[in-house]
């Protein structure tokens, strides 16, 4: 494998886009070992995240926003629903949902622990983005997570690789 590398590195084949230094604590020396490796990618690859992110970049000046009362509405409507099986809306995601619904752009991203109520605050914004006209698709990087995301959020999904074969 080392000559395959070896070669396409020489041949052009491949670029080098920098390096990965990595640690690794030794109990017994009582230190840290360091470890460097160059990274490398090939030209098509580069070129194919270089359209990812400039997409993402047209994405994100899009108007995508939906209407203050709608988000509102919905954050309502999922209070109602999470006080009938004796659950609460926090406040804080509340103001996600608000967030992710009400602000300008096609791209919106949500992070949290497990058990953070992620699918409960995606479920309520696919409503609103719904209500107001708008296509929702959902992506995830194994097909666990994705059954997962549409079984609990009812955003209908797909892996990474089947949604980028799609676009």
């Amino acid at each position: 494998v080392r000559e395959l590398v070896e070669e396409k590195i020489i041949s052009h084949d491949m670029v080098r886009i920098g390096e990965l230094v990595t640690s690794q604590k030794n109990d017994t020396k009582k230190s840290w070992i360091e470890r460097t490796e160059q990274r490398f990618t090939t030209k098509e690859i580069l070129e194919l995240e270089g359209k990812m992110l400039s997409d993402v970049q047209r994405m994100t000046q899009k108007p995508a926003a939906v209407d203050e009362r709608t988000a509102h509405g919905v954050i309502e409507l999922t209070r109602d629903k999470l006080a009938k099986d004796g659950k609460k809306l926090s406040e804080e995601q509340a103001k996600a949902i608000t967030e992710l619904t009400t602000k300008e752009g096609g791209i919106s991203c949500l992070v949290g622990v497990a058990g953070s109520s992620k699918s409960t605050i995606l479920g309520s914004c696919r409503l609103a983005w719904e209500l107001s006209g708008k296509q929702v698709l959902g992506c995830a990087l194994a097909g666990v997570a994705q059954d997962s995301l549409k079984t609990s959020s009812g955003i209908e999904s797909d892996t990474l690789s089947m949604t980028l074969m799609k676009l």
